[in-house]
């Protein structure tokens, strides 16, 4: 990595930290100078604005996260549901996990709302671009545009109680479980209580 990619990094590594620490309008670049241990000149060499590097840290962790997802399955097209967790499943709790800090910072932060619409638009473009077999069952339509809102928000749901857990599972049993909800086919439902 190049000299000016690796302090681009650390600019940015030192927003993902101060994330947790303060609201990021309240986030300076001395802030980010000083716990990126760099001057200012320096950054602004790099960004002008906190904004910028912000929109690069949410762009970069989504279009990363997208890679892997479409690279892992760029080898095999179709998969049977029954074979087992699908690899960009897979992927994308690994990726998750790798990078918690930063999808911590960022989902958890006063920019999680920004963050929530673009990981959201980016998983829902990503799950439209997939031909889905819903086993030919004509007692029930499913419109395909309200699928992949539902598997977008199931997604992010699970990954913001991964979050809130502190990652207490395992990034295959999560990949298991999304699988699972994502494909259970519910033959009853039963009220037990009443609402007071």
């Amino acid at each position: 990595m190049s000299k000016n990619l690796m302090t681009e990094q650390r600019i940015k590594d030192a927003l993902v930290t101060l994330l947790l620490l303060k609201p990021f309008h309240k986030i300076t670049i001395t802030d980010l100078t000083t716990t990126a241990n760099i001057n200012r000149s320096t950054y602004y060499y790099h960004y002008y604005r906190k904004e910028e590097v912000l929109k690069e840290v949410m762009d970069e962790a989504i279009r990363d996260l997208i890679y892997k997802m479409e690279n892992s399955t760029a080898n095999q097209r179709d998969y049977e549901i029954d074979q087992s967790v699908l690899p960009s499943t897979k992927e994308l709790f690994n990726h998750i996990f790798k990078y918690r800090h930063y999808y911590k910072s960022l989902l958890q932060s006063d920019v999680s709302y920004t963050f929530e619409n673009k990981f959201i638009k980016a998983l829902k473009q990503y799950v439209h671009n997939i031909q889905i077999d819903f086993g030919g069952n004509d007692k029930f339509v499913i419109d395909h545009q309200l699928y992949t809102n539902y598997q977008a928000y199931t997604v992010l749901g699970l990954i913001k109680h991964w979050i809130d857990t502190e990652f207490e599972e395992s990034p295959i049993y999560l990949s298991e479980q999304l699988t699972s909800l994502l494909h259970v086919k519910v033959n009853s439902v039963s009220f037990t209580s009443k609402v007071k």
